[in-house]
């Protein structure tokens, strides 16, 4: 069933705290604060940098490392036990790597069937190690860019749900992360599942995903690869996708609109950044990129002699997005990026050039859409999102909400037999959806209904 109301309940699901099992765990689980027998490993920054050997030979979802996490996220988690894991997983060209993330159980004992478990995809905070969540300190990632999520995830571990949180492939860990590309991020998420009951036996065997922007695009791939059974012996109750980046390749069509420097400059770039990771090598993406974009002397873009390109190396969204959205001749728009798009805003249109064709191919293969959903999945999206922008009109004659429309039809696309629901919320933006109290309500209620269908 399709709804796109702005109706939620008045009144918040009961807390599951509340019917937690005082015994313990039957089937031998351990005690919430313990622990398996998973290594420390190393302090600091040396934590997420494991022995290629032990990466290349784990399974997917191996919990590699784990440690209590700096005191500033017990502080910002209070109420749960935070560890800083690393777990096996594998990159876009299905290479093996190690991914870092946290972990958040509840303090107490937990239910007779374990902990419920959400499995939390952060939205957009960069390309560089320094943006991983699980980094987070003011001389690194910074400017709170992560932090309005933490009320709601606070909010769930006092509802009595463990929630592991993963930082994605490339953020914090080896490599590049490969932003706004599928697999490795769907991976991601559901390796951290596995992951989590390793270091953790109390947690149970059934989870739910939920994620915000690219998390929420990370969270609608997860869903996508645990119908295929990526996940054996969990079971996937329901997913939660908030105003999740989707048809990236429509909007980079018609980004010849944005004809002055504003916030979509820098994700534009970053977007480009990404995808070029999985291009064909002989279509160089920079040799389509507007000069000051690969300038390292650029007024107004380059830093520390480094260009607008190299600093997603080092530096994260925010202070690389504050310079590409400074008004011009400083900043930069987004339709002045690629020297090689076509001026065609129509959706079918195609890009001039081979290069741009090949970066048109890998957003395309990238799409977070599939059909026959097997788990019901929740859309909350603000009406007034200028981020992922829900309203869009170009061919799409049946409706003026293209994302909605386009979203849902082909989640469903005739076939599907879960309930997937999107719901506009009037007024609120792309952060508001995570922090204004009517999503957060709808949210708990689609949780408690999915985890418990015949009550607690």
């Amino acid at each position: 069933m399709t709804t796109m109301t702005n109706e939620t309940s008045n009144s918040r699901t009961a807390r599951l705290a509340g019917v937690i099992a005082t015994s313990a765990l039957a089937f031998g689980l351990i005690a919430a604060g313990a622990s398996a027998a998973v290594p420390q490993g190393p302090s600091g920054n040396a934590f997420y940098n494991a022995p290629d050997k032990l990466v290349r030979k784990a399974p997917h979802g191996k919990a590699l490392r784990a440690q209590a996490a700096p005191q500033q996220f017990q502080d910002t988690y209070g109420g749960a036990t935070v560890k800083r894991i690393l777990y096996k997983s594998t990159n876009g060209k299905n290479r093996p790597v190690e991914v870092s993330g946290l972990l958040m159980v509840p303090e107490g004992p937990a239910p007779e069937d374990g902990w419920p478990l959400i499995t939390w995809a952060h939205g957009t905070t960069g390309l560089a190690d320094e943006c991983a969540p699980s980094r987070d300190t003011a001389d690194e990632l910074g400017g709170g860019y992560i932090a309005y999520a933490n009320a709601t995830i606070n909010n769930w571990l006092a509802d009595g749900y463990a929630v592991v949180a993963t930082d994605y492939q490339g953020l914090g860990t080896p490599g590049l992360h490969e932003y706004l590309i599928g697999n490795p991020q769907g991976k991601s998420v559901l390796d951290a599942v596995l992951a989590a009951r390793q270091i953790n036996p109390a947690i149970g065997t059934r989870y739910g995903i939920a994620g915000h922007s690219q998390g929420g695009f990370a969270s609608l791939w997860a869903t996508r690869l645990a119908r295929g059974g990526y996940l054996k012996g969990r079971t996937l109750v329901g997913t939660v996708a908030y105003a999740p980046a989707s048809q990236v390749s429509r909007q980079a069509h018609l980004i010849n609109n944005y004809t002055t420097p504003n916030g979509i400059s820098g994700l534009a770039i970053q977007i480009i950044k990404g995808a070029s990771t999985q291009m064909n090598r002989t279509k160089n993406i920079t040799k389509i990129l507007n000069p000051r974009v690969l300038s390292k002397t650029d007024a107004g873009l380059s830093s520390g002699g480094k260009s607008i390109w190299q600093r997603f190396y080092t530096e994260c969204s925010f202070a690389i997005g504050t310079a590409a959205a400074e008004a011009a001749p400083n900043g930069i728009a987004a339709a002045d990026i690629l020297g090689s798009f076509d001026n065609d805003t129509n959706l079918d249109g195609v890009f001039d050039n081979p290069i741009a064709r090949e970066l048109d191919r890998v957003l395309k293969a990238n799409e977070p859409l599939f059909s026959n959903v097997q788990t019901p999945v929740y859309v909350p999206h603000g009406s007034e999102d200028a981020t992922v922008q829900p309203f869009f009109t170009n061919d799409q004659p049946q409706s003026v909400n293209f994302f909605a429309d386009g979203l849902v039809y082909i989640l469903n696309n005739g076939r599907g037999n879960a309930d997937v629901t999107y719901e506009s919320f009037s007024g609120l933006d792309h952060t508001s959806i995570i922090t204004d109290s009517l999503p957060t309500l709808a949210v708990d209620e689609k949780l408690n209904d999915w985890f418990f269908p015949t009550g607690p």
